[in-house]
């Protein structure tokens, strides 16, 4: 399994939407609930298997308002260096 240059973490990658690579935690999707529209912190980041990601708090499967997403939880969410490769991403742009 590749491990995070950065941290040492084991992480797997997932292909995004637009085709662009995306680092992920776990070696199997979990399920998890949701809370799409609540933006305090803390925010989680989930990548399907399809690579699509969404973005919510954390919740329970009987909280009202959760939405259930099967998928890893993206590295960069957790990753204490992912500014690092962020800035190294929009470098590359330039």
């Amino acid at each position: 399994m590749p491990k995070c240059k950065s941290c040492g973490d084991d992480i797997a990658f997932v292909k995004s939407l637009s085709g662009a690579w995306i680092p992920v935690n776990g070696l199997e999707p979990e399920t998890y609930w949701l809370h799409m529209k609540d933006r305090r912190e803390p925010q989680m980041v989930v990548v399907t298997e399809n690579g699509a990601t969404f973005r919510g708090r954390i919740g329970k499967a009987n909280d009202n308002g959760t939405t259930q997403v099967k998928g890893r939880e993206s590295h960069f969410a957790t990753c204490p260096f992912a500014d690092q490769h962020r800035k190294k991403k929009q470098d590359e742009l330039r």
